[in-house]
This record gives structure tokens, C-alpha cells and sequence, in this order.
């Protein structure tokens, strides 16, 4: 039976804290691999900010080529209608019906996960590992908020070691657009990719 971890997200950019989150899994609860996978997106629509479809999975394939556990999975982003964890993770299940699955999130997401659609469905299907916030409360009441939901929706959450800090994909593309610094929160290879190709506004 394999243990398999599936980090979901937008990747609009690929940042630091993505691949923390990644690294921390595997090693915490001894994944033996993490299916990154981008949200769907219709495949004519460009994203508000700029980054295409293809910008958002070349991101990810040029950073995840250097870690042998990490794999690219484009499920949710080639589907024609919109995607839920829910659905997918009950295709999952059955994908892999002999293995163990693991969702990946950070502590921002963990606040939210009471208003996703059929979060107990979620559960059901997979184990939450969550990454703690920097700016989150003492990692008591992180552990207790992990206990809460565990008991609410009769799941499992629980935490990772990851380091904790304050990065998301929208703060990157306003600190591109502001023209402050950024370059310390995304993979080199990120860096580049938007550098050249001149995506979320970068001047």
C-alpha cells in the first residue's frame, strides 16, 4: 500500500511555502509521493492576472523536476466543468483503491474548509495534514483547532512540521506589481519563468 499525497492549488505562482508544505509531508508521514495538482481552469480562459494555463503548469514542471517524489497531475485542470476537492478525491479513492491519500493544505485553507462543498466527503477520503501559519496562534491552539475539526466532520487533520510563513500567490503578483521584492519567495526557477516571460505585470 503507498502513501499518496495530493497538493491542490492554483499555482498562480508556485511559491516557497507549496513545496515546504510538499517536503514536510513526505518526510513527516513518509509519503512516497506528492501528486501536485493545478485547479482546473477552462482551457480558452486566460486568468485575470496574466499566467495562462500552460504558465502555470511550466512553473510547476520546471520546480518539481528537481524532487524524485514530487509528480504533476492535471486531472482537475483538464476537466471542462468545475472541479471540487470533494469529486475528486472520491475518483481518487477508487483510482487508488489500495493506497492511502493524504490532502495537503496550509492553516488559511484549514479556515475555510468547513464552507467547501461536502467537507465530510473530503474526509472520508482522505487524510488533512495542515501547515501552521506564521502568524497563527500558538501551536496549542493550532492542535486544538486540528482536534475540533477532526471531531466535527470525523475526519483526521493533522500538522506538519513545515516552517511557518505568510506566503500566498496573491501577495507575490502585488509585490511584482508594486515593483517590491519578491525574489525570495518563489523557486529559482519561478523567478525566471515570470522574469521571462514578462507574466503578472513583471517590468
Amino acid at each position: 500500500m503507498a502513501k499518496i499525497g495530493i497538493l491542490g492549488g492554483s499555482f498562480n505562482p508556485l511559491h516557497n511555502l507549496h513545496i515546504e508544505l510538499g517536503l514536510s509531508a513526505l518526510k513527516d508521514y513518509h509519503l512516497d509521493k506528492i501528486l501536485v495538482m493545478p485547479t482546473g481552469r477552462p482551457p480558452h480562459k486566460m486568468l485575470a492576472v496574466g499566467a495562462s494555463n500552460e504558465d502555470r503548469v511550466n512553473m510547476v514542471k520546471a520546480v518539481i523536476s528537481n524532487y524524485d517524489n514530487f509528480e504533476l497531475d492535471l486531472f482537475e485542470m483538464e476537466q471542462v466543468e468545475q472541479t471540487y476537492t470533494y469529486k475528486t478525491l472520491s475518483i481518487y479513492k477508487e483510482k487508488y483503491s489500495c493506497d492511502e491519500l493524504f490532502f495537503i493544505m496550509g492553516e488559511d485553507s484549514l479556515d475555510m474548509f468547513p464552507t467547501w462543498v461536502n467537507p465530510e466527503i473530503i474526509c472520508q477520503k482522505a487524510t488533512m495534514l495542515v501547515g501552521q501559519r506564521a502568524n497563527s496562534d500558538e501551536s496549542d491552539s493550532f492542535t486544538k483547532k486540528l482536534d475540533k475539526l477532526s471531531k466535527e466532520l470525523n475526519g483526521t487533520f493533522l500538522p506538519l512540521s513545515s516552517p511557518k510563513m505568510d506566503i500566498s500567490s496573491t501577495m507575490i503578483r502585488n509585490l511584482i506589481k508594486s515593483g517590491e521584492e519578491w525574489k525570495h519567495l518563489v523557486p529559482k526557477e519561478v523567478y525566471s519563468y515570470i522574469k521571462e516571460k514578462g507574466i503578472y505585470n513583471y517590468v
